[in-house]
């Protein structure tokens, strides 16, 4: 008796897996779909990944030695432009500047003194010069005054650079205690601080970086675009690009420049086997902050686009005809099929745009699983 039963439901399991193939086969083997021509906007693009950097960053260093007396920003500070960011130990630069004054002072007494002199030999030189012509002295002692003279004129020229040199040195020492007064170089934001109060500074050895200030109300974007791709672009392109934490959320902006270079320039033999970049830059307005530095970016370049137009799915073309003409199956009114040669335009990955041929409302039939080569050759050269 057992059996039986288990005979009978397996029958009725049998039974139940033949319905579900037939009825669902049956779906899946469906050879035809029909699209409606509808109205609609088609764009040619090209898509990159960027990355965003503040649109001026600037690293804030110390030009002389010393101890830091104070910072006095933290991050996410807006400072202006000559706001006082930090504050290292102006005495050993004041003590530099007063040597220097000293040594200027000593420069002009030297000077004075060596004018003096200069201005008793010249008298005497002169007063030679007057006995000579009555023969009340001899021209050795004139030419000895001579000689006098153009000494003390040698000295003045030393004197004179010494002076100069003099001056230097103190506008020298002036600079550099000015230097002890770290001042912000443009209005921006103070986005990380990397020194703190107490901190040696030798900038004999290197040029420390205290800071960095960025001016994050207007970002830049740098977009990586492939070499198949960077020939079909220039300035003035309209972009939008996404976030990857608010990819729902879209923001504009006018491609700026494309550079000329690569990415990475390297040898011939090295870049051989590896993809070449180039980068399209653009700006875009920050004024939330919604957007922060090395941010990556999904941008999408336009490069045509066509709005209110004739679409069909690109995949619904058939044979090629001529250059931009191809054949279409239209589904008629009573049930009959018909092929229509049409013109086309504009085309993206999905949509391409209907310049002749077609009306809005006509159905066009795709046959799934029956793709032609010459549709394959189409979709093929549209990814290219």
């Amino acid at each position: 008796m057992k059996i039986k039963k288990y005979i009978k439901y397996g029958l009725i399991i049998l039974s139940v897996g033949i319905l579900f193939f037939y009825y669902f086969g049956e779906e899946e083997h469906s050879t035809e779909i029909t699209f409606s021509v509808v109205k609609g906007d088609v764009q040619k693009t090209v898509l990159a990944s960027g990355a965003l950097q503040a649109a001026e960053q600037v690293d804030i260093g110390a030009q002389v030695s010393g101890q830091i007396k104070s910072i006095l920003v933290q991050e996410g500070q807006r400072v202006k432009k000559g706001d006082l960011l930090a504050i290292i130990d102006p005495r050993l630069a004041e003590t530099e500047l007063k040597l220097a004054k000293a040594e200027l002072e000593n420069a002009e007494a030297n000077l004075e003194a060596r004018r003096i002199n200069l201005k008793q030999l010249q008298a005497d030189w002169e007063r030679h010069q007057r006995l000579m012509q009555t023969h009340a002295t001899t021209k050795k002692e004139t030419e000895e005054a001579k000689s006098r003279l153009d000494v003390a004129k040698a000295e003045i020229r030393i004197a004179q650079s010494n002076l100069d040199s003099a001056r230097i040195k103190v506008e020298k020492a002036e600079t550099e205690l000015g230097y002890t007064e770290i001042r912000s170089p443009l209005d921006a934001t103070v986005i990380s601080v990397f020194a703190q109060s107490g901190q040696t500074l030798a900038t004999t050895q290197q040029v420390p970086v205290l800071m960095k200030l960025a001016d994050i109300d207007t970002m830049k974007v740098n977009a990586k675009v492939s070499e198949a791709d960077v020939i079909h672009i220039q300035a003035g392109a309209p972009v939008v690009f996404t976030l990857l934490g608010e990819p729902g959320y879209q923001f504009y902006g006018q491609l700026d420049a494309v550079k000329l270079a690569p990415v990475h320039i390297t040898d011939v033999a090295e870049s051989a086997n590896n993809a070449i970049y180039y980068y399209a830059t653009f700006k875009v307005p920050n004024p939330q902050q919604k957007l922060r530095i090395s941010m990556t970016a999904a941008v999408t370049i336009i490069l045509d686009k066509r709005e209110n137009v004739l679409t069909i799915p690109l995949s619904a073309l058939g044979r090629m005809i001529a250059q931009d003409q191809y054949y279409v199956t239209v589904l008629r009114a009573d049930g009959e099929k018909e092929q229509v040669a049409v013109k086309i335009g504009l085309k993206d990955e999905a949509k391409v745009e209907i310049l002749e041929g077609l009306a809005e409302g006509d159905e066009v039939v795709l046959s799934v699983g029956a793709t032609s080569a010459s549709n394959d050759a189409e979709i093929y050269s549209i990814g290219l």
